[in-house]
């Protein structure tokens, strides 16, 4: 019963967590839905090709839009849960080919992984299910480190002053010219941190600690910078994976204390 109720507490954080983002994302985005049929509108761009059936093609869209609202209410109420999110996953594939909205963007594409991770979870063994998370995990981390070593404003430590004066910062009113050297080391901080974290994420020991630092670091860029719904989503994943993790050992110090 225990084994349960801990593996229950980490899909259900994963599910309900994921099912807010985009939900929170799903209705923002249908607030702007007006900008279909504006002059700028996909009904206007589609006209010339296919005429009225770019009214029927985007009531149709509108349509499927809120279908997903609903799915993902039932979604974090835990309804059917295999069956809606295979029915997500392929939706959001959906909008994602289409480009509707803000469905282009690549958070959307990483999040649907484990939408369908949490559908097929009760199916698969609590470590095949660790496994999955911990690789997509470090496969974002490995991706995002690929990056950061490929542009030279990482590497000359110039990042985080470029980013804390663009558009995406939320502290844009601040001089930040007389900090630029704090700013130098955050950013070599940073690069550090993230570089490491496809390897130290592997190992156990190393995993505990830096789950910690990686959580500190995504709440630092949601209170510094306007990056939608990414810092959230890593937030999430990173809690998940410490609850995943810690009844994963619950169970091994179990076991290894009913053989003795």
């Amino acid at each position: 019963m225990n084994k349960l109720l801990t593996r229950i507490s980490s899909v259900s954080f994963l599910r309900v967590s994921l099912g807010i983002i985009l939900l929170l994302n799903h209705i923002s985005d249908l607030c702007s839905f007006n900008f279909v049929f504006s002059e700028q509108g996909i009904i206007n761009y589609l006209n010339p090709i296919f005429g009225i059936k770019a009214i029927y093609f985007t009531y149709l869209n509108l349509f499927f839009y809120i279908f997903s609202i609903l799915l993902i209410v039932l979604f974090i109420l835990g309804r059917k849960t295999s069956f809606v999110s295979i029915s997500l996953f392929l939706l959001n594939i959906y909008y994602i080919q289409l480009g509707l909205g803000v469905f282009h963007s690549g958070w959307v594409t990483t999040i649907n992984y484990f939408v369908l991770l949490v559908g097929i979870s009760s199916y698969i063994s609590n470590r095949s299910y660790f496994l999955l998370l911990i690789c997509q995990i470090i496969f974002i981390y490995f991706k995002t480190s690929f990056h950061r070593i490929n542009d030279p404003r990482w590497l000359d430590g110039q990042m985080g002053f470029s980013i804390i004066n663009s558009i995406f910062s939320r502290w844009s009113g601040i001089d930040w010219l007389e900090y630029s050297q704090i700013l130098k080391i955050v950013t070599y901080i940073i690069l550090i941190l993230e570089i490491s974290s496809p390897i130290l994420l592997i190992f156990k020991k190393t995993r505990r600690y830096l789950i910690y630092f990686l959580l500190a670091f995504h709440i630092g860029v949601e209170l510094t910078m306007h990056v939608g719904y990414w810092s959230w989503l890593m937030i999430c994943l990173l809690m998940s994976l410490k609850l995943e993790d810690n009844a994963l050992s619950n169970k091994t110090f179990k076991m290894a204390t009913q053989s003795n």
